[in-house]
Order: C-alpha cells, then structure tokens, then sequence
C-alpha cells in the first residue's frame, strides 16, 4: 500500500476506520428503584480512509455510528412500549 500512496500522494484509501457504540437506557421507577425494563443496542461501523483525511473520516463514521444505535434503542424501546404498559399499567 505504501508505494501506492507515494504514487497516489495519499489520496488512496490507506486506513482502516473501525466504530463501536453501545447505547442502553433503563426504564425504571424513580420513587422504588424498580426496573421495568433494560435495553441495549450494539452498533458496529467500518470504513477506509486516506491518510489526509483520516480525522475527519474517523470522526464522521464515530457521529453516524451513535446515531444509528440510538435510533435503533428508541426503536427497541418504542416496539416494548406497550408490553411494558400491559404488564405493569395501573388497573382501574
């Protein structure tokens, strides 16, 4: 890769970019401590980079990771919602 570099002065994709975000949320009672639910959501990204841009790549692919685990744990919590409320809403 390195004279492949030289030759594309850095402008070929020489870096390996690897993201992991974990994203979790509880569902719990303030006043008894009491869990209703635990949920977690684990997002993997991977892209290449040229050495220039490296940064700026790295940063982009850790922002677009967090938003897509988090938009998967609203998701997650959005579809439990009403099992949630059937399980343990107030009767009468």
């Amino acid at each position: 890769a390195k004279p492949l570099s030289v030759i594309t002065l850095g402008l070929s994709p020489t870096r390996k970019i690897s993201a992991v975000t974990t994203c979790s949320a509880l569902l719990l009672d303030t006043r008894t401590g009491y869990i209703y639910s635990a949920y977690e959501v684990t997002e993997r990204a991977q892209t290449f980079s040229t050495s220039w841009g490296s940064r700026e790549s790295a940063d982009g692919v850790r922002r677009n990771n967090e938003r897509e685990a988090f938009r998967k744990l609203v998701d997650d919590v959005t579809t439990s919602w009403p099992k949630v409320l059937e399980r343990h809403g107030q009767k009468g």
